[in-house]
């Protein structure tokens, strides 16, 4: 399964566990009680964003704490020459 192996290297690539990965695969989790530490948390009160069009990366994303943005909506929308403007405002420069 394609989204399993890219929320697996992703989930990797971000030092998440691998329950959390398997959580955004299969979710079976409390919505009220965050199971997993936030990037925030992780890092010294780092903010991050991700930018996708993928459900489960938007999810996991999510779940870390990193704020997801969606490429066709958020970024592309406007002029694609302006894509790398618009990205920057999006995430605060």
């Amino acid at each position: 399964n394609e989204d399993a192996s890219v929320i697996w290297e992703l989930g990797q690539l971000l030092d998440a566990s691998e329950s959390l990965v398997n959580s955004v695969l299969n979710p079976i989790f409390d919505d009220k009680q965050p199971a997993f530490p936030s990037v925030a948390d992780r890092f010294m009160g780092m903010k991050a964003a991700i930018v996708t069009d993928k459900s489960t990366v938007k999810s996991l994303g999510e779940m870390l704490g990193f704020k997801v943005l969606n490429w066709n909506d958020d970024i592309h929308a406007s002029h694609p020459s302006s894509s790398t403007s618009n990205l920057l405002k999006l995430l605060g420069f």
